[in-house]
């Protein structure tokens, strides 16, 4: 943040567990304390999406479930509640940063974690149509293949990270972009919902960024692009 621009006075750096109702409280209670207030809120923290265990799918164990839910939805509904009469006050803004896989399309090898954001996309819009009367937008982000080290911090292999983007991002038919996003376009997306001077009437949006992945049907796309009636 310091090489992006800000001042040392105006970041403060809290550690700890999300999942942990102390760290909760804190991080809202020393944000009041040192800035006076809350402005926005942009929920980022989330993770489960490797299984300890090694098993994927619906095999994976209840304790990654139990991880998932409490770090993935259950923490963004307590920073929300916290976090909620700060930005009441100030008329602020509340980002949800899901994913694709919370979109209707089924996602096999995550189910907690797709359904875990899923939920998140749903309590995003229940919390758009109550809170916009008290001045308050809720919008979310819902990122596609991007490449970040999230799937390293759980335990893949770099270079099995990069051959699965590389695959994925080969076929226009899969991700019509044709490569995978960044860090700074997710972040663009989120400063963007959370600036009211550039989208003050945009409320209960997911902002999906994905290269297009999400809206491409496999079948659909290798039918009517390859499909011919002669020689």
């Amino acid at each position: 943040m310091i090489r992006a621009g800000a001042s040392e006075d105006g970041i403060l750096d809290i550690k700890g567990d999300l999942r942990n109702a102390a760290v909760q409280s804190d991080l809202v209670e020393s944000t009041v304390k040192k800035f006076g207030g809350i402005d926005i809120l942009v929920n980022n923290a989330a993770g489960g999406a490797i299984d300890n265990s090694n098993e994927q799918g619906f095999d994976q164990g209840m304790d990654n479930y139990d991880y998932i839910l409490d770090l993935n939805l259950r923490s963004v509904v307590v920073l929300c509640k916290l976090a909620l009469p700060h930005l009441i006050e100030r008329q602020g803004e509340i980002v949800m940063v899901s994913s694709i896989c919370g979109l209707p399309q089924g996602c096999p090898a995550l189910p907690y974690y797709s359904m875990s954001k899923g939920a998140l996309d749903q309590l995003m819009r229940a919390m758009a149509v109550e809170y916009i009367s008290k001045g308050v937008r809720v919008n979310s982000v819902n990122p596609g293949i991007i490449t970040t080290t999230f799937m390293q911090k759980q335990g893949a292999k770099l270079e099995r990270q990069l051959e699965r983007e590389r695959f994925l991002t080969s076929d226009g038919k899969r991700v019509p972009a044709r490569r995978a996003g960044t860090s700074m376009e997710i972040a663009q997306a989120i400063a963007f919902l959370a600036d009211r001077s550039m989208s003050s009437y945009v409320v209960g949006h997911t902002l999906v960024v994905d290269g297009g992945c999400s809206i491409v049907n496999p079948v659909l796309a290798y039918y009517s692009l390859d499909y011919k009636t002669s020689d």
